[in-house]
């Protein structure tokens, strides 16, 4: 486990002002609409998931027979059913990818500003509704793990450590970030995924696969418009941030915007189809736009579901 150290241990003076006004601007972007429009929605799409057992009883007619506790009706030779109330506290785990790819950007926002703005709604909704939130961070030099907590200058933590994290050194990926939370987190929770989800889909798909088996995995896929529709006109050199491989591009020319296009749809219905494999949710994420309506839209989905 690689521990991400507390800013409080270090000093803020350790921060750069840049981040502190970034970390603000988030902040001011976010609070309006987590107080006025998710923290409601967030309740509803998440509160009662998990339930804990809360004790053995003799059963009754009334009861559902595949509640039956069967080690104990052999043992008293009469059937007992086993009783659960719901958690009353949630505990929220964003595994943030600030690995390199997250850096593009061709709007107001590159995708890693995006997962801060994202992680902003979500944390803050967590520990508005009373929740913990906790942090796991994916990419260069980790993986990282912030334990969950409450109150709101730990979800502004969260978010710091979003833009501030390492930019080089070694590369941990999804794989290593799913690890992680299998092996720190035995209680179910919500595991929100915010990444653009460049990678070999089979380096991770084990992982996440039993963290949807234990908790409520949910994938916030963040793009790019650009990535999805390329500008009309001009040649482009294109670098790839995880391999540095170059690639020159004319994205006017029809075949080269269709397949550019086809790209993009083949990456994200390759993620809903692996979701739905291990049964997770998909929140989609424009990185060039206010992401809290995407956020919203996502909370009231699973809430009419939940009804």
């Amino acid at each position: 486990m690689c521990p991400v150290k507390s800013r409080s241990d270090v000093g803020e003076t350790d921060l750069s002002r840049e981040i502190l006004r970034r970390v603000r601007e988030v902040e001011i972007r976010t609070l309006r609409n987590v107080e006025e429009l998710l923290a409601g929605t967030y309740h509803s799409a998440f509160r009662g998931r998990g339930v804990e057992l809360h004790e053995v009883r003799e059963y009754y007619d009334s009861d559902d027979v595949r509640d039956i506790d069967w080690n104990v009706t052999a043992r008293f030779g009469r059937p007992f059913v086993k009783t659960y109330v719901e958690e009353r506290e949630l505990t929220v785990i964003i595994v943030a990818d600030v690995s390199p790819s997250m850096s593009f950007g061709t709007g107001r926002k590159t995708k890693r500003q995006a997962c801060a703005e994202a992680t902003a709604l979500l944390a803050l909704s967590a520990v508005e509704n009373d929740d913990r939130a906790g942090m796991v961070l994916a990419g260069p030099g980790g993986p990282g793990y912030i334990p969950p907590r409450k109150r709101r200058p730990h979800a502004l933590r969260l978010v710091r450590e979003v833009l501030a994290g390492e930019t080089g050194g070694p590369r941990s990926g999804l794989k290593q970030a799913l690890e992680m939370v299998l092996g720190i987190e035995k209680r179910r929770s919500i595991v929100i995924v915010l990444s653009d989800f460049h990678e070999d889909p089979s380096e991770w798909f084990i992982p996440a696969r039993l963290v949807a088996r234990r908790h409520d995995l949910v994938f916030g896929f963040i793009y790019d418009r650009r990535e999805a529709e390329p500008p009309s006109t001009g040649v482009l050199e294109l670098l790839d941030s995880e391999t540095g491989a170059r690639l020159v591009l004319d994205p006017s020319s029809a075949a080269v915007a269709e397949a550019w296009s086809e790209s993009f749809c083949r990456h994200r219905d390759s993620l809903y189809e692996t979701a739905l494999r291990i049964g997770a949710d998909v929140m989609q994420l424009d990185s060039s736009v206010d992401l809290s309506d995407a956020v919203a839209a996502f909370f009231r989905r699973r809430s009419r579901r939940r009804r």
